[in-house]
């Protein structure tokens, strides 16, 4: 967070000499790092090493003892950070063959969706899909659509284009498994998050379903 300050002053706006502790607070939620009291010099308390984490727009308010505030700093828009891990979703359970459109969802590692600011998960990006098997016989890859709607096999990079940190693909299997949906961005080291997608073969219906972020 850029340093900020807060001036005592009296009842007319000038500042004076108080060195009153001061203590911020944020409009919602708490400030996650940072010496959120502090004493004020001739009047002014400075701010230098508060964070925010979660993507909203906040203002700040004072208090300081028995002081009268007056009144939350103009709004302050947080902005999510970079994208750090993309998470899956979609149905947890399918039958050999069938398809499914899956939503892929970039996060910053607050666990933001990072869709605003200059960060932005926008426009096209290399996904690697893994965690499923080919079909015995014939043998059959799990693929993942890119934004051409062109089918991929897994482990192949796949152009998805996302639009404020959200895309989507159609993925198909064909072996009857428990699939961890994985995948691996252009920008991003690797996921944090899967899903587990279970695959019954054809005509059978699986007995239970279990989903995981």
């Amino acid at each position: 967070w850029t340093t900020f300050t807060i001036e005592i002053t009296d009842p007319y706006g000038n500042r004076t000499a108080d060195i009153d502790n001061v203590v911020i607070a944020p409009s919602a939620g708490s400030f996650s790092a940072g010496t959120l009291t502090q004493a004020a010099v001739s009047g002014l308390a400075s701010f230098t090493d508060i964070a925010y984490t979660s993507a909203s727009t906040i203002t700040v308010s004072a208090t300081s003892g028995i002081l009268t505030a007056s009144g939350a700093s103009n709004s302050v828009v947080v902005n999510p950070a970079t994208a750090n891990n993309l998470r899956v979703t979609g149905t947890a359970t399918m039958t050999a063959g069938g398809s499914q459109v899956v939503t892929l969802t970039a996060y910053d590692t607050y666990g933001n969706t990072v869709n605003t600011g200059a960060n932005n998960y926008n426009g096209a990006k290399n996904i690697i899909f893994s965690g499923a098997n080919s079909s015995a016989n014939p043998v059959t890859a799990p693929t993942a659509s890119n934004s051409s709607s062109a089918d991929v096999n897994f482990g192949s990079s796949t152009a998805i284009t996302f639009t404020n940190g959200v895309g989507t693909s159609t993925m198909k299997l064909y072996k009857a498994e428990a699939v961890r949906r994985h995948q691996l961005g252009q920008r991003i080291a690797m996921d944090l998050h899967g899903t587990n997608v279970f695959v019954s073969a054809y005509g059978e219906m699986t007995p239970y379903i279990v989903f995981e972020c």
